[in-house]
């Protein structure tokens, strides 16, 4: 039986957002899509990652462009911009489709502030 190790950096919270996301950059092996753009929903959320629950399979190690926003209580943040690599995609079940966790690899420094700001606000 495999044990799980918590290996994250920074606190993850729990979340329930669309967010847009479009293939950047496929693992060599795999097929090109290009720009092909895609709805998802933002499931959880750190200054370093998040996840997000698709209707589509992607491979490890594909790179992502990702848009999304975050909705504080009072107010909601403009759009924010990151480059991802995906980490691992799991099928969640035939209704709901497959959960990526995503590493940021590019995220701007005030947008990983506002994540940090948006999860004290959440706790």
């Amino acid at each position: 039986m495999h044990k799980y190790r918590e290996k994250r950096r920074f606190p993850r919270i729990c979340v329930q957002f669309d967010l847009v996301y479009k293939l950047n950059k496929l693992p060599e092996i795999h097929m090109r899509v290009g720009d092909e753009e895609r709805s998802a929903s933002l499931m959880s959320i750190s200054e370093s990652g998040m996840a997000i629950l698709t209707e589509r399979s992607i491979p490890e190690a594909t790179e992502l462009e990702i848009l999304f926003h975050l909705i504080f209580k009072d107010r909601q943040t403009p759009p924010m911009y990151a480059v991802g690599q995906v980490k691992y995609c799991t099928e969640e079940s035939a209704e709901k489709g497959y959960r990526l966790g995503i590493e940021f690899l590019n995220i701007d420094e005030n947008d990983k502030k506002t994540i940090a700001e948006f999860i004290i606000s959440k706790t």
